[in-house]
């Protein structure tokens, strides 16, 4: 979601999910083998001429709800919370309640690229299913956030997270700005290896996150467009509601209400930044060379005048003390 208007919702494009399990090792057997889609399925149950109930939800054009999806969009278009699956005749056949007991214990590792504008917006992560009615975004988190002896939180970590650029598509140039980042020191990005932990349910990790665009440009004439940033965090307990009161007693209130999960909030800066390689001349390396040798000489005659005199006025200094004894006279 940005400042333009544009929402991507549900976003599963160049997006891996791999189930993990309560020590953080992926849960085998866990990638679909089915070759067909939901479109498919339904065809098939619909030459049956099947028509699922959609259970007093607002009803599709087609009148029917035969999938437990269907039936949880109707109910979210009626303003309806999707809080009892077990008596969707739909949701049972396909066993989505013990599916959502099976994951319960379970994590999950998101990893791929989103595309976003180069304005101000926002990437979240939230439990549950996001829907649009009404110009609203409609959040369904009932099902992860009763009191079932099961614990659903937004701990997490963050591996990696990183700005790239259209550039970076391509292998020889991403390598090239990944060994420019290394000479430089700035291969790391700011979240890297970020944890965030919590008990709580109703609890909101927040990241601001500054933009700015940045170009490479290698010595041999290699251009490579990329992005650094720079972040702070926040972190919100909704169980307190819109107000609270800090460690330091001091009363605080939120206008926003806030959701569950973890947000990106990312500002572009209008601002570029360009790191260059450059690489001497031959005639810069002959004069460097000759000052450098130029430098050791003078400083070695300077030494070499210095313990000249300075042997010099020894010798006069001995000379002198033994002319004074000879000159006694011996009785």
């Amino acid at each position: 979601m940005d400042i333009s208007g544009e929402l991507q919702r549900d976003l599963s494009h160049n997006i891996l999910k791999v189930r993990l399990d309560h020590l953080g090792h992926m849960v085998p057997h866990s990638f679909s083998a089915e070759l067909r889609n939901d479109i498919e399925k339904m065809s098939d149950v619909k030459k049956d001429g099947y028509c699922g109930s959609c259970y007093g939800g607002l009803e599709p054009e087609g009148g029917c709800c035969n999938t437990c999806e269907d039936v949880r969009t109707a109910y979210v278009n009626r303003g309806w919370s999707f809080a009892n699956p077990d008596a969707i005749e739909q949701c049972k056949n396909e066993g989505w309640a013990e599916k959502l007991r099976e994951q319960s214990n379970e994590g999950c590792n998101i990893s791929g690229r989103i595309r976003v504008n180069k304005v101000i917006g926002n990437i979240h992560l939230s439990p549950g299913r996001s829907f649009q009615t009404n110009s609203r975004n409609v959040y369904e988190l009932v099902p992860y956030l009763r009191d079932d002896g099961s614990r659903h939180d937004f701990s997490h970590i963050i591996h990696h997270f990183a700005f790239e650029g259209d550039d970076e598509y391509d292998y020889w140039k991403a390598e090239a700005g990944k060994a420019m980042k290394k000479r430089l020191g700035i291969a790391a990005d700011p979240l890297d290896e970020t944890q965030g932990r919590t008990s709580k349910a109703n609890y909101m990790f927040q990241y601001f996150l500054k933009v700015v665009s940045t170009q490479f440009r290698t010595y041999d004439g290699q251009i490579v467009n990329t992005h650094q940033y720079s972040a702070t965090s926040f972190e919100r307990d909704l169980e307190e509601g819109s107000q609270g009161d800090t460690p330091q007693g001091i009363h605080i209130q939120h206008g926003v209400s806030g959701v569950p999960g973890a947000f990106f909030n990312f500002e572009i800066s209008p601002m570029l930044v360009v790191h260059s390689d450059t690489r001497q001349a031959f005639a810069h390396f002959v004069t460097s060379t000759c000052a450098i040798v130029g430098g050791v000489l003078t400083v070695a005659s300077l030494l070499d005048g210095i313990l000249f005199a300075t042997t010099r006025a020894i010798k006069k200094s001995g000379s002198g003390g033994s002319a004074a004894g000879y000159g006694g006279k011996i009785m």
